[in-house]
């Protein structure tokens, strides 16, 4: 939490990236059996100095080292080269620099004439940053992890698990085009929310407390909270049929 433990923080990341990643290239180079908890240290390393940034404000830092997880991760499964690094890390490991840095980034999008939303999703929070064209970098936004049992990887993969459930089963419901009775569940949701309703004069924050337990938000609606609702506005005012 304070500025030096994050700066001194930053330095041991810096540090121990080039470290890491030499150790897997020579398993590469060697063709010997690199052990996923090396590879595991070296995720952790990635995720830890986008946190480390983020806290000490540097948005375009991490969203560098948001890319270079998502390539290493894929580089990873794909057993080929070694990452390059940015500037200062490749003074420290001797590697050239290959990196998205913050201009090619820009550069691109320009390019692409495109909106882009880029998400990092780390075990206890979601960063997202969207870049536009000709405009750069126009929001950033982290979305904490509110539920201590789950990452928000997990978290994620359950909504999508369910999401995929609830897709299968309308295909039932669009070929049997009736009006087919609701679940029991649904029932006693009603029954509950009526019957708090009955039990007194309820002022309008506790008739949305109770519509809240008694009616939890949809899949789609948790996702969408998630992902979309912190950048909804600069979305809609986008033009019909435009690139994200």
């Amino acid at each position: 939490t304070q500025i030096y433990e994050l700066d001194h923080a930053k330095k041991y990341f810096e540090n121990l990236i080039p470290i890491f990643e030499g150790k897997v290239q020579q398993h590469r180079n060697e063709k010997t059996f690199c052990a996923d908890e090396l590879k595991n240290q070296l995720l952790e390393c990635y995720s830890g100095i986008q946190n480390v940034l983020i806290k000490l404000g540097d948005k375009e830092g991490g969203l560098v080292y948001s890319e270079m997880l998502a390539k290493r991760t894929i580089t990873m499964k794909q057993s080929s080269t070694l990452l390059r690094l940015p500037g200062s890390l490749a003074n420290i490991s001797g590697l050239p620099l290959d990196s998205w840095s913050m201009e090619r980034i820009v550069r691109t999008v320009n390019q692409q004439s495109a909106t882009v939303l880029r998400y990092s999703v780390l075990p206890e929070v979601i960063l997202l940053w969207v870049i536009q064209p000709g405009a750069g970098l126009v929001r950033f936004y982290n979305v904490s992890n509110n539920q201590k049992n789950k990452t928000m990887p997990d978290q994620i993969r359950a909504l999508l698990s369910e999401l995929r459930i609830e897709q299968n089963s309308k295909v039932v419901f669009d070929i049997e085009n009736r009006a087919l009775p609701k679940k029991r569940s649904e029932y006693d949701r009603i029954k509950a929310r009526n019957k708090s309703l009955s039990n007194g004069e309820k002022t309008s924050d506790q008739v949305k407390d109770i519509n809240e337990i008694v009616s939890p938000k949809s899949v789609t609606r948790q996702l969408f909270d998630l992902l979309i609702a912190p950048v909804e506005d600069i979305l809609s005012k986008l033009e019909a049929e435009s690139p994200v």
